[in-house]
């Protein structure tokens, strides 16, 4: 089951798999969601951490009051890197 709630109720995701050693952008996650999504976000949606635990952080996109992506980032050499993504189809 999906954490996003698309109106139409198709999604789409992504797992990101990286060399051993990797290391993170700097920022702090809603700055990279920014970053990595600038073509799907749209000024007016409200992008937020909603989580944060150990070495994780979600941030969520939403837009006029729906979820429409959780994106999981995690900490890795002195940054961060994308972890995982779900979003609508629309998005």
């Amino acid at each position: 089951m999906s954490e996003v709630e698309c109106p139409s109720g198709e999604w789409q995701g992504g797992q990101l798999d990286y060399a051993a050693g990797a290391k993170g952008e700097k920022g702090n996650p809603v700055e990279l969601a920014r970053r990595d999504f600038s073509k799907k976000i749209r000024e007016a949606d409200k992008v937020e951490v909603a989580q944060r635990s150990g070495g994780m952080a979600t941030v969520h996109v939403i837009r006029e009051g729906l979820v429409v992506a959780h994106i999981e980032y995690r900490r890795a050499g002195g940054g961060w890197l994308q972890d995982s993504y779900e979003a609508c189809v629309n998005f």
